[in-house]
């Protein structure tokens, strides 16, 4: 409906038993594919993360998961959210839905969440955080994994990584240049974002580490 000047409610969850139905102002949302989807009734977002965590071998502590959580929902309500249908064809209002460990902690800091949110995509977001019931993503063990947590040693920081031009530039400057810090490059990739990032790669002075999901 173009034009409309209502919040989309977005609710996420695992569990596809705890989603609401659809409306015009609501949207359910699957995260990581633990339980069947139904395609009819909700969306579905970030369905290998959850093995892309346990790939790591290593045990990843809840509130980095709920980061994680919570980006994925952000990510997934820009993109849901068209920009067409807001009130002047441009700025959004959204509200989300988020399980989370931490329901306290977040709800504290939701202000300032908000606030940087709204900054940095001109929109109005919302948050509303709720205890999760999914457990904790424990580590795989096989040789692949803990060669993975191997390479981690001796990181001490991480550097977002999409391949455009921002990223490719603050990668460099960390490995080419003068710095200490020996990053994680954490990628995203949508469809054909991962041969450029496998060129700018080639560019970059080791050590670095990769983590990459879709």
């Amino acid at each position: 409906m173009n034009g409309r000047a209502l919040m989309t409610n977005f609710y996420f969850n695992h569990d596809p038993a705890n989603l609401p139905d659809f409306s015009d102002d609501c949207h359910p949302v699957q995260m990581f594919h633990t339980h069947q989807n139904d395609i009819t009734k909700h969306s579905l977002v970030s369905k290998q993360l959850l093995q892309t965590v346990r790939d790591l071998g290593l045990n990843v502590d809840a509130d980095s998961i709920d980061l994680i959580t919570i980006a994925t929902a952000v990510t997934a309500a820009d993109t849901f959210e068209l920009r067409d249908n807001a009130e002047n064809a441009w700025a959004r209002k959204m509200h989300l839905h988020v399980p989370v460990t931490d329901e306290d902690m977040w709800n504290f800091v939701e202000p300032e969440l908000s606030s940087l949110l709204n900054f940095l995509t001109g929109d109005q977001w919302l948050f509303t955080f709720e205890k999760t019931t999914m457990p904790m993503p424990t580590p795989k063990t096989s040789e692949q994994a803990k060669a993975k947590a191997k390479s981690l040693i001796g990181l001490n920081s991480v550097c977002l990584f999409s391949g455009g031009l921002d990223s490719a530039v603050g990668a460099i400057d960390i490995l080419n240049g003068e710095s200490d810090l020996k990053p994680l490059l954490v990628s995203h990739a949508y469809r054909g974002d991962g041969a450029k990032q496998e060129d700018i790669k080639q560019l970059l002075s080791p050590p670095f580490g990769e983590l990459s999901y879709s």
